[in-house]
């Protein structure tokens, strides 16, 4: 279970249906009294988020950050785009490193990349 993904997919519900960050935080503690007020989906939804604030260490804190800052849902990227991303950021922090410190760095980035991928 990504718990981080089930609790923006369960914000993002909420909001859709018309519930603001206030009500997110004050109605996830109540959800057995709001069968009449919300559909199945957002009492799930709510669920989910006390059971992650509740019961993560940090959750608590972690949502009130996302909810303060504002929450988004990060795509999954391809292997090829994990790739690209992770090689030209160790070019922007190395930048006028030697040739073959770099290659290093790429290397065993790519060797890491293609070891998750295999795991």
């Amino acid at each position: 279970m990504n718990y981080v993904r089930d609790v923006a997919e369960a914000i993002i519900t909420c909001s859709t249906a018309g519930l603001s960050r206030i009500d997110i935080v004050t109605q996830m503690g109540n959800v057995n009294m709001l069968f009449r007020d919300y559909d199945k989906s957002i009492l799930d939804s709510l669920t989910v988020i006390n059971k992650f604030s509740s019961k993560t260490v940090g959750g608590g804190q972690d949502l009130l950050v996302a909810l303060v800052n504002g929450y988004t849902v990060k795509q999954e990227l391809t292997l090829d785009e994990r790739l690209k991303e992770g090689v030209l950021e160790i070019i922007g922090e190395d930048f006028f490193a030697e040739t073959e410190v770099l290659a290093d760095k790429v290397t065993k980035f790519v060797q890491s990349l293609y070891a998750e991928q295999n795991a």
